[in-house]
């Protein structure tokens, strides 16, 4: 067998053995690194849901702890608000913050006040008793020891979760506070509050009983469901600390099908490189073994014909030819090396005498040798003749410095970008950048020298002018500090951004308005995302945008919404486009242009559209295109004047706002609600028809029956007229007449029931005041 065919039988199978175990411990480690990958990005998923889950308990105390330290919620468990009730608890506020329900207890543990919304449909419906006594008989939410105690968390009930906290209502105005009273608040987590938290963290989310999930321990698990779809699981302990239920997430095995594939792709790509690895090595054999001896006499032609002593023959193994091409290398070295010697020489002179900088030759005392025309020129001679006259110790500002200097060439024996100062013959100031170079001994330099004691023979010097460029670095740095000064002592806040919305800088304002530090606010991003959007459209024109900013402090009192008037104008720094933005606080104007804004066209006694706003809602619907069919009712509250002439105005008041506040329970939320008059009142219903319209008038009908029902301290009978306008055969304008005189005809006909049942109760309270 020739010793070709043995060298490539031994490499295939050396190559194939290889290639097999690399493929098998690939698949094992790259394969189980895709499912740890996968597990690893699932997991993270399942604390991202608990962690928007705890945020929600965070937020919910927040909101908890606002009310709890309000000092009217503390004069109302102490029984000395009882107008708390009727400004407070009515479904506005329940709305705004998403919460169903809320429990005032006084400091004995009696309950002052529970009330209980229908969020979806805006009405107070009962306590459900099973929620009710979850609340109301679990400890953990009514022991307070101080006025940070904010108990939050998961309420089971029934396998329904209820998101609760519990904060100590206080005096704060006591000193230490005195906890007077505890407020507990809830939300119900439905399917809406999943599918929105579902939204926030942009994820699938199911909620599962805890008996149903196999958790083996663990508060988070990961479990493939198929070969496409893999869960992530997170427990939720409720407010005890005991298991209350499951979430869980799902999503596409898209990495551990990428693993798959990258295996796939990796064996193809193991048996291809194999392939070509043996063609080249049957290639480099063939090359390096069989042409040697051809190669290395051709080599040896080729370096004669043409001259180039940098060229050298290959030199390979020990035998007789590799001695052979050693022996010739010498040979073309030394050759090489001394035609070196001779174009080194001639590089020096042209580059010491041709150079841009100011170069010389000196001996240790000072004493120029030799100069070029830029080192007379840097100093005023007229020549390099004359230069040489003079010595290094003349020409530098301080003459008794060269001795220093001297030293440390001698220490250092190469100094490299020295900044010196020198004087010209006219005596001006110059500003040097020198490199300096010992030469020591018989011309040995640097390199050679290992004696610390040998003898300093020359100087090479390069000197490079640098005075106009100190003298910009101090005009510059002299801007800099005006600019800075201005910067960090204005009053408003400014802002250094970049293309990308980071902050690069801010001034003492700045970090003062967001009520961080500079180092926090360096690792964030600008907050609004208008000027954001501007920015990646590379828009860089000059602007101005009012921005809103919520601080999320530890100082709640100073949380509260701001605005500023951001001036936008673009610059570059270094060639880089950045922002500089200038902002003036707005707060105050703005809140009170939404504040006169509300005023405009709500009634400051119940809250509903005035009539300013209900005339140009009228108008409005008249000019624009309405639905078909648009509902009108009037209603007329019965027996005010009496109850203002032997009651007082106060008592008319709050018989206007219960008749408002039953009005409002008893229509939609998207119907306009308007008091129109002293004690009227006109409701919009849209796309109604006469029977719904008709429904709602029963509704309002029962809704006031049943208050009376009730023995209320001031009774209401409420007269009813209703009209249907219908496009486009009837005008609004025409509805509202007819719904006018029917509302008259129902007043008319209520006026024996108001004197025999409305006006004793209400001489009863008179008799009583007096």
């Amino acid at each position: 067998m020739s010793l070709r065919r043995k060298a490539f039988i031994i490499a295939f199978a050396a190559l194939g053995v290889l290639f097999l175990a690399m493929y098998a411990t690939s698949h094992l480690t790259l394969l189980e690194g895709f499912r740890k990958i996968e597990s690893q990005n699932v997991r993270q998923n399942v604390r991202r849901v608990l962690g928007a889950l705890e945020q929600e308990y965070t937020s919910l105390s927040a909101k908890a702890g606002d009310w709890a330290g309000w000092e009217e919620a503390d004069r109302f468990v102490a029984g000395q608000n009882p107008d708390f009730v009727r400004k407070n608890l009515v479904i506005t506020p329940f709305l705004e913050m998403r919460v169903h329900f809320m429990v005032f207890l006084n400091a004995s543990g009696s309950v002052v006040r529970a009330d209980h919304f229908d969020l979806d449909r805006a009405i107070r419906t009962p306590f459900p008793d099973l929620v009710w006594n979850a609340i109301v008989h679990d400890q953990a939410l009514q022991n307070h020891k101080s006025v940070q105690s904010s108990p939050s968390g998961v309420l089971m009930v029934q396998n329904n979760p209820v998101l609760v906290t519990s904060r100590p209502i206080f005096d704060p105005s006591a000193s230490p506070p005195r906890i007077t009273g505890t407020l507990i608040m809830g939300r119900y987590l439905d399917r809406k509050e999943i599918k929105r938290l579902s939204a926030i963290v942009r994820l699938p989310l199911f909620v599962r009983p805890f008996e149903e999930a196999r958790s083996g321990g663990a508060d988070t698990w990961v479990e493939a469901i198929s070969a496409d779809q893999i869960a992530g699981f997170g427990l939720v302990r409720d407010i005890h600390g005991k298991p209350a239920f499951v979430i869980q997430t799902s999503q596409d095995r898209a990495v551990f099908k990428q693993g798959l594939l990258s295996m796939r792709y990796f064996g193809i790509g193991l048996v291809v490189s194999g392939l070509a690895f043996l063609v080249l090595l049957f290639w480099l054999l063939k090359t390096q073994l069989v042409d040697e001896v051809e190669q290395l006499a051709a080599n040896v032609v080729t370096i004669g014909f043409s001259q180039d002593l940098t060229k050298r023959l290959p030199v390979e193994g020990s035998g007789e030819i590799a001695r052979l091409a050693s022996a010739v290398n010498m040979m073309l070295s030394g050759l090489e090396h001394a035609k070196q010697i001779q174009e080194s020489e001639e590089r020096f002179r042209q580059l010491f005498f041709n150079a841009l900088t100011a170069n010389f030759l000196a001996n240790p005392d000072g004493s120029l040798i030799l100069c070029n025309h830029q080192f007379a020129a840097l100093f005023g001679f007229s020549s390099a003749p004359e230069a040489i006259q003079t010595s290094l110790p003349e020409l530098l500002e301080n003459p008794s410095a060269y001795d220093q200097l001297l030293k440390r060439i001698k220490d250092e024996r190469k100094v490299q970008f020295l900044e010196l100062s020198f004087k010209n013959i006219q005596g001006e100031r110059l500003s040097i950048l020198a490199n300096l170079l010992g030469v020591f001994d018989e011309g040995e330099d640097v390199r050679h020298i290992e004696s610390a004691e040998a003898k300093l023979k020359q100087i090479h010097g390069f000197l490079l002018d640098i005075t106009d460029r100190k003298k910009a670095e101090e005009a510059l740095k002299e801007s800099e500090q005006r600019y800075r000064a201005l910067f960090e002592n204005t009053i408003n806040p400014i802002f250094l951004i970049d293309e990308h919305g980071s902050y690069i800088d801010a001034n003492q304002a700045a970090i003062q308005f967001l009520g961080i530090n500079r180092e926090e606010l360096l690792k964030r991003a600008l907050w609004d995302s208008q000027i954001l959007e501007v920015l990646r459209k590379k828009d860089f024109s000059p602007f101005s945008v009012e921005s809103a900013y919520k601080s999320n402090g530890p100082d709640k009192a100073n949380n509260a919404e701001r605005t500023l008037l951001m001036n936008i104008v673009p610059i570059k720094i270094q060639g880089r486009q950045v922002v500089f933005s200038i902002g003036q606080e707005i707060t105050e104007r703005k809140q009170m242009e939404e504040r006169l804004s509300y005023l405009s066209m709500h009634d400051a006694l119940t809250g509903l559209y005035n009539r300013t706003f209900f005339e140009e809602e009228l108008r409005r619907l008249e000019l624009t295109r309405l639905p078909k069919l648009t509902g009108i009712i009037v209603c007329d509250l019965d027996s005010l004047k009496f109850v203002n002439d032997n009651l007082g105005h106060e008592a008319g008041d709050l018989l206007i706002v219960e008749a408002a506040s039953l009005i409002r329970s008893s229509f939609r939320a998207e119907d306009i609600l308007a008091r129109v008059g002293g004690d009227e009142f006109i409701i919009l219903l849209s796309n109604a028809t006469e029977e719904t319209t008709k429904q709602a008038v029963a509704r309002l009908r029962k809704a006031i029956q049943d208050y009376n029902a009730g023995q209320p301290s001031l009774p209401l009978s409420i007269a009813t007229g209703y009209a249907v306008a219908k496009k486009p055969e009837s005008t609004l304008k025409e509805a509202l007449r007819i719904a006018d005189e029917r509302m008259y005809k129902d007043k008319a006909q209520n006026r024996q029931f108001v004197q025999e049942s409305i006006l004793p109760k209400l001489q009863e309270l008179i008799q009583k005041a007096k």
